[in-house]
């Protein structure tokens, strides 16, 4: 084990000066500066800071209101299915290409279509997630069982993940208002309806929040879409 870390250390010191070698030597000297693509991503960090402050938000209020076990049955469904989102990555893929070229008419009736037909796969995918889950809960997690029909209900996030193409065209277009509102409003709406639901309905008040939060996050993305 020592030796497979050692030689993993090496390596990854070796590509990392490599890499930075390479970089200095074949440097291009650039000196136009953006000051709107600088502002506008300064923006974005400070939505992507807000985001994920309200992720670990979720965890204290569920804590503070179900208490300690709860809140481990209520990880367990929600972290696999955060980190199956971090494989579907229409989002990355989708920006390059948006970027290309503004957005025409011509151009957003592409990406509508792009858009249903990525359900065509969101929605399998989503319903063998389902269905997988009793099987995979009890081979990995197998205390954990109580998490399985939350993370059914949360599979419906991977469903509705073609809303992130929407969310990639505010990006390339730098609607900065837009993304504010979709970006921002959803998980404000979500900790609110935590403090409304999870002291009737527990667990199912997170999980009912979480869903309604993000699918306003995908229709706000969509309507702003449509109004370029």
């Amino acid at each position: 084990m020592t030796k497979i870390f050692i030689v993993f250390t090496l390596t990854n010191f070796y590509l990392i000066f490599s890499s930075l070698f390479q970089k200095t030597a074949r440097q291009t000297i650039n000196q136009e500066k953006d000051p709107l693509a600088i502002s506008f991503g300064k923006k974005l960090s400070l939505i992507n800071a807000l985001q994920t402050a309200t992720i670990y938000l979720d965890k204290i209020i569920v804590w503070r209101f179900l208490g300690a076990v709860p809140v481990a049955i209520y990880s367990f469904a929600e972290l696999p299915i955060e980190k199956i989102k971090t494989l579907i990555p229409i989002l990355p893929l989708a920006l390059p290409k948006l970027g290309e070229n503004k957005i025409d008419e011509k151009r957003k009736r592409e990406i509508i279509s792009k858009f249903w037909r990525l359900f065509a796969v969101s929605i399998p995918a989503a319903t063998l997630l389902v269905l997988m889950a009793p099987f995979l809960y009890r081979l990995f997690f197998p205390q954990y069982t109580e998490s399985i029909v939350y993370f059914q209900a949360l599979s419906a996030l991977v469903a509705i993940s073609p809303f992130l193409l929407m969310v990639a065209v505010l990006v390339t277009e730098m609607k900065t208002r837009a993304l504010y509102a979709v970006s921002m409003g959803a998980p404000f709406l979500k900790i609110i309806l935590f403090f409304v639901l999870i002291p009737s309905f527990g667990i199912w008040g997170a999980i009912i929040a979480i869903l309604t939060a993000e699918l306003l996050r995908g229709l706000l993305a969509l309507y702003f879409f449509l109004k370029i």
